[in-house]
């Protein structure tokens, strides 16, 4: 089900400031630097969304939680990436949120979390 045309859409900016990226080699997880993430996901509609970020656009399905939203991406190798916003932001410092990285690179894992806040804007 689709928003009318004139319908200002749900969206959200967000900015994570911390986080960690490990990759797996020799039976490990070791930490890599990790850079500042920051991305827009909008055009959020029932369970539909779009994220937005500095190498273009991608589809995400959404997941509503009690407080919170739940953002996936499936990526075209089929790996996961998953954004969670809670609801309950405190004295203007946004939202609180979380973003998952769930990869693979030639068969090793590649994970990442970073840790930041999102504020809700209309598109």
């Amino acid at each position: 089900m689709s928003a009318p045309a004139n319908a200002a859409m749900l969206s959200y900016e967000c900015q994570f400031k911390e986080g960690g990226t490990w990759s797996y080699e020799d039976g490990m997880f070791d930490q890599v630097n990790s850079n500042d993430l920051a991305f827009t996901i909008d055009r959020v509609v029932a369970q539909s969304a779009r994220l937005k970020g500095t190498k273009g656009s991608s589809p995400l399905k959404v997941v509503r939680a009690m407080d919170a939203r739940h953002f996936i991406e499936v990526t075209v190798a089929g790996f996961l990436n998953i954004t969670t916003i809670y609801e309950n932001g405190v004295g203007g410092r946004g939202m609180p949120a979380v973003h998952s990285r769930h990869l693979g690179i030639i068969g090793q894992p590649l994970v990442s979390q970073y840790r930041g806040s999102c504020r809700r804007t209309s598109s």
